[in-house]
Order: C-alpha cells, then structure tokens, then sequence
C-alpha cells in the first residue's frame, strides 16, 4: 500500500532501514522491482541485511558503512562487494 500512495505522490527521497527483514524472498523481489521504477522520480535510501535488494535493484549504487576510532565512514562499493558483506 505504501508504494502504491508513493506513485500517487513521490518525494525526492526515502530512508528505508532493514524494512525487508520480515519478508520472503519473492516479496523481497517484488519490491525490488517497485523501488527500481520509483528511483526514476526519488531516491532511495536502503539498508538491509538481505541479498535480494541488491542484486534485483538496476543501477544502484551500494555503499559499505564502517565505523573505527569513533568515528563512521563510508565508502562507494561494488555490487560484488556489497553481496560479500551481506
């Protein structure tokens, strides 16, 4: 339902935060396939544990998060790294 309101009206962008967690494999899918037609008129920003989003999301671009010395970087990565790490 969520997606269907974010056709009606889209923002610039989403922060989405594990929301797959929860979810099988063919609803993972699913919603790959509905976030890539919506990233034409929004950004998206994910972060989830699972492979499906990243390897059904065309032109994404995966970046890694690493946190040392108190302090949080992030860096640009490879969808191949970015399966590795899930």
């Amino acid at each position: 339902m969520i997606f269907a309101v974010l056709k009606m009206e889209a923002a610039p962008f989403y922060i989405l935060d594990e929301f797959d967690h929860a979810l099988d494999a063919q609803y993972r899918g699913k919603i790959a396939e509905l976030i890539g037609e919506l990233s034409t008129n929004s950004q998206f920003f994910i972060t989830t544990f699972k492979s499906d989003l990243i390897k059904n999301i065309p032109n994404a671009k995966m970046c890694e998060v690493k946190f040392a010395n108190r302090k949080s970087t992030i860096s640009q990565i490879e969808k191949k790294r970015a399966l590795e790490i899930v």
